[in-house]
């Protein structure tokens, strides 16, 4: 068991550098269109950029399946928190894109990172899938009061941002940051019932909660893309991104002790804090780059 645990944990560290890799890729791409060319169809140039194929491959189908996988060995409360390494990659690839230097605080944001991502490994905070032998009503009741409890917030977010037009940017990243958490638990929950029914375990129910997983996957991915894309029109990239992954964290950690009710040490527990904290923390200092890589493809628009 311990060895398909640390085999998730590098599924999820392996999504997130992959993904930071395709983007690069992408960005590296869009960054050598001539400027000649910037107000052509810009799709139709990059459909033909192999760095660009292969940017988007990486970050949308090769991510992907390892997210899938690390679903399946570890569940989802570790996974936002590991995937963050690929943080790493996207600061040291866009200063190579851009040609700058990083400075100090970047450097120990990735050692931030390191530890962060080094201490969530160690928290073993995991829910395998073969774990779940049977859905209990407990836990199906826990499972539609969660989803809603996020929808809830999601929609008193959504609403309150037309409220306050200087912090809609920051309110509809962390409303995208709970629609992608929403999304990550119905992945989770259609990976019991798919295996289940792999199994032979043919019920009713089954096929009930693997179509509400789809709808909650669906729902929450392609509001929480689209929010996301509105709120870089109020707020910069440097504040969006590390402000979503704050309740992309913090659901995480519920979902382990709250949805399942598991129990663990207060050494885990201080890994798991700790951990999340430092993954933050950096995400904030290198949000710059992220905001610059962004700019490499406003300026082709």
């Amino acid at each position: 068991m311990a060895d398909l645990y640390f085999l998730g944990v590098l599924f999820a560290i392996l999504a997130g550098v992959i993904a930071a890799l395709g983007n690069i890729l992408q960005k590296s791409a869009v960054n050598k269109i001539p400027k000649e060319k910037s107000n052509e169809n810009i799709m139709k140039i990059l459909i033909r950029s192999p760095s660009w194929v292969l940017g988007s491959i990486l970050c949308y189908g090769v991510s992907t399946i390892f997210i899938i996988l690390a679903e399946f060995f570890i569940g989802p409360a570790l996974i936002p928190g590991l995937y963050a390494a690929g943080l790493i990659v996207l600061a040291i690839g866009s200063a190579k894109l851009i040609g700058e230097k990083l400075n100090l605080a970047e450097y120990i944001a990735i050692l931030f990172i390191i530890i962060g991502v080094f201490l969530i490994g160690l928290s073993r905070l995991d829910i395998p899938v073969n774990e779940i032998e049977k859905f209990d009503y407990g836990l199906l009741i826990r499972m539609v009061l969660f989803s809603f409890i996020l929808i809830f917030l999601w929609f008193l977010i959504t609403i309150a941002v037309n409220k306050d037009i200087n912090r809609k940017g920051i309110a509809l990243a962390i409303a995208g940051g709970i629609l992608f958490s929403l999304a990550g638990i119905h992945l989770f929950f259609l990976l019991i019932v798919a295996n289940f029914l792999f199994k032979g375990e043919i019920q009713a129910i089954y096929i009930i909660i693997l179509i509400a997983a789809i709808g909650g996957i669906a729902f929450g991915n392609y509001l929480g893309i689209k929010q996301t894309q509105e709120a870089y029109k109020y707020a910069q990239a440097s504040k969006v991104q590390p402000t979503q992954e704050v309740p992309k964290q913090i659901i995480a950690i519920c979902i382990y002790f709250l949805l399942f009710l598991k129990i663990t040490s207060i050494i885990s527990v201080f890994f798991i804090i700790i951990g999340v904290s430092l993954v933050i923390s950096a995400g904030f200092i290198l949000g710059n780059r992220q905001e610059q890589l962004d700019d490499i493809d406003k300026k082709t628009e």
